[in-house]
């Protein structure tokens, strides 16, 4: 009953109350964590998304009007390449502050 209470008198209450936080930064990691591990992919999911269809978009506005527009078709293209790529690194960023990484920290895939 000691340890369920956390009452062990072997244990100065520095150490009790630093087993209580360590506990307790567990319990919010794993919470941030899946929290931003669902953030993430749902933004990586929306990102390729909006990639894929401008990329399409653009190729068929290439197709459709041949060199005329043809400019206009990759610019839309790249966009959406460009738009991903950036949505990917938000979830990047959410995934890794989920993970209570530092700005810069690689996070675990």
């Amino acid at each position: 009953m000691a340890n369920l209470l956390n009452t062990d008198s072997k244990k100065s209450p520095e150490e009790t109350a630093s087993s209580a936080t360590s506990g307790i930064a567990s319990m919010g990691k794993g919470a941030t964590s899946m929290l931003g591990n669902t953030v993430s992919s749902v933004t990586d999911t929306a990102g390729g998304a909006i990639g894929t269809t401008t990329r399409g978009l653009g190729k068929t506005i290439n197709t459709a009007t041949g060199e005329t527009l043809s400019p206009v078709g990759d610019a839309v293209s790249n966009i959406g390449s460009g738009v991903e790529g950036g949505i990917g690194k938000i979830g990047e960023g959410i995934r890794s502050a989920g993970e209570m990484k530092k700005p810069g920290e690689k996070s675990e895939e």
